[in-house]
């Protein structure tokens, strides 16, 4: 694993080099969008995404990607609390992607897998009730891994493109964790 975060992180510093040193052949772009976000097959919820990234003359494009996602589960039961309880968890997800835009001939059709190494950091909302006293505290946890992801997007003109987003995370201990998938605004400059 510590190989693929080396090779990855390679990628995207001689991305970066190659997109400065051949500026006019390069594309900036900016992503973002609003969808189903779901934790390990069984909590589901909503997150807010948002790309930057660059596109090299060739179609290799490597981004900068934030998601911030928030589930509610609400069949929870907690030792020593009376009833079901409601269970807040929130997510911040920093990945660094690499990827391929395949286009059509017409360039109004993409198609683009990306790869790329992830950081989360979630944090779970838990009740505790002792001695007649109901309390709320944080767990915190980190995960690493990567992020494998598909798009398509239907390119309007040269600077604005609509499309749809899944993907899914693979973390180093727990294996597939988070899976989204979401509508996608993009726009280049």
């Amino acid at each position: 694993m510590k190989i693929f975060f080396c090779i990855t992180t390679l990628f995207i510093v001689f991305g970066f080099c190659s997109a400065k040193a051949q500026e006019e052949k390069t594309e900036w772009f900016m992503s973002s969008g609003v969808g189903y976000f779901n934790e390990d097959g069984m909590i589901d919820g909503s997150m807010l995404s948002a790309e930057l990234g660059v596109k090299m003359k060739n179609n290799y494009l490597f981004s900068l990607r934030v998601t911030g996602a928030e589930t509610m589960n609400n069949r929870g039961s907690w030792p020593n609390v009376p009833g079901n309880v409601d269970l807040i968890y929130t997510y911040k997800i920093i990945s660094l992607n690499t990827g391929y835009e395949f286009e059509t001939k017409n360039r109004h059709h993409s198609v683009i897998p990306t790869l790329g190494a992830f950081y989360g950091d979630n944090r779970i909302i838990v009740p505790s009730y002792y001695s007649e006293e109901f309390d709320l505290h944080e767990d915190h946890y980190y995960d690493l891994g990567a992020l494998l992801a598909m798009k398509y997007e239907y390119n309007f003109n040269d600077n604005l493109s609509l499309g749809v987003r899944a993907s899914t995370c693979l973390a180093m201990y727990y294996g597939f964790l988070y899976y989204s998938a979401l509508p996608v605004f993009t726009l280049r400059f």
